[in-house]
């Protein structure tokens, strides 16, 4: 009946703006996945498993891909 997906990350804004050295990437992403169904609990562990598990956005976010910045 609805699905809603809300995502809260921790960036040091300082590092981001260039006011101070460090990683200006999100240290931590949280994911909380909202879902209203009849579907047992069972049945909806089981989709929460085969989506995180196929999910292209949870896998690029898990794992270091390359990543190519060019300029023209």
């Amino acid at each position: 009946r609805d699905l809603r997906i809300t995502l809260d990350g921790d960036i040091d804004l300082h590092t981001f703006l260039g006011l101070a050295d460090g990683h200006a990437g999100f240290s931590a992403i949280r994911v909380v996945v909202h879902l209203d169904t009849d579907a047992d609990e069972a049945t909806v562990a089981e989709l929460h498993r085969k989506v995180a598990a196929t999910s292209p956005v949870g896998q690029t976010l898990s794992k270091a891909i390359p990543v190519e910045i060019t300029h023209q």
